[in-house]
């Protein structure tokens, strides 16, 4: 795991006001009482493209996973909603330092916003998928 990146945009989407939540790393509180927010990396950096300098174009996959307590319909719209809220605030702010001689470039969201799990307490996990892109420079 690439420490750096994920402080990096863990810290980044932390500071989205509008968050239901503190969004933690990869710990997801086992039964909420309102919302519960984690940050996972998927897998390591893939290279996009490379150049004969060394530097290259990498993104950086991982998933944000919302969990609220009862599986009815407005919460589904409203865990839907926090993602489109996130997408918007990470289009409108400016990008996260990643450092290491690397520039993030852009943060989309890849996938639309799906249930991940329903439980039989009635709580249920959403996720949607970003990818960081950025440039890293050749030392």
């Amino acid at each position: 795991m690439d420490e750096t990146i994920v402080k990096a945009i863990l810290d980044h989407i932390n500071a989205w006001n509008e968050k239901p939540c503190a969004i933690r790393l990869e710990e997801m509180t086992k039964k909420p009482t309102t919302f519960s927010m984690v940050l996972q990396q998927l897998s390591g950096t893939v290279i996009e493209r490379k150049y004969v300098d060394g530097s290259f174009i990498g993104a950086f996959p991982f998933a944000v996973y919302i969990r609220f307590p009862a599986a009815d319909t407005a919460k589904h719209v409203q865990a839907s909603g926090y993602f489109q809220q996130l997408e918007a605030y990470l289009r409108s702010t400016a990008l996260p330092d990643i450092g290491q001689n690397r520039t993030a470039t852009t943060i989309d969201m890849t996938t639309l916003p799906s249930v991940a799990g329903i439980y039989e307490d009635g709580s249920a996990d959403y996720q949607a998928v970003f990818r960081l892109q950025y440039k890293q420079r050749s030392a």
